[in-house]
C-alpha cells in the first residue's frame, strides 16, 4: 500500500464511439429524428497524486466528490491488479 496527496483533479468529458451518426445536411433537415443525432458524452473523473512522483488514476464519481486537494490518499491494488483509492480526510 502506497500512501500520497492529492494535488490536482479534473474531470475529461468524452464522447461514446459509434453513438452518432453521419450527419448528412438535407436529410437532417427532413428527418431530423434519423438523421440528426449527436453523439453521447461519457465523462471519466481523474486524480493526480503525489509520492515519489506524479501519478494519474481514474476514479469513480464518488471518489472523485469525496476527495478534496491537500487529502493524503492510500492506493491499494484490487484483484485485478488496478489502482483503488481511498482518501483520509485531513480536518
Amino acid at each position: 500500500m502506497e500512501t500520497g496527496i492529492v494535488i490536482r483533479k479534473f474531470c475529461q468529458e468524452q464522447y461514446e464511439p459509434g453513438s452518432g451518426r453521419l450527419y448528412l445536411p438535407i436529410l437532417g433537415n427532413i428527418f431530423p429524428k434519423l438523421f440528426k443525432l449527436s453523439m453521447k458524452p461519457s465523462d471519466r473523473w481523474f486524480v493526480v497524486v503525489q509520492n515519489e512522483s506524479f501519478y494519474r488514476y481514474e476514479v469513480a464519481k464518488e471518489v472523485y466528490d469525496a476527495v478534496v486537494i491537500g487529502d493524503k490518499v492510500s492506493i491499494e491494488t484490487d484483484e485485478y491488479g488496478m489502482p483503488t483509492i481511498r482518501c483520509f480526510h485531513n480536518k
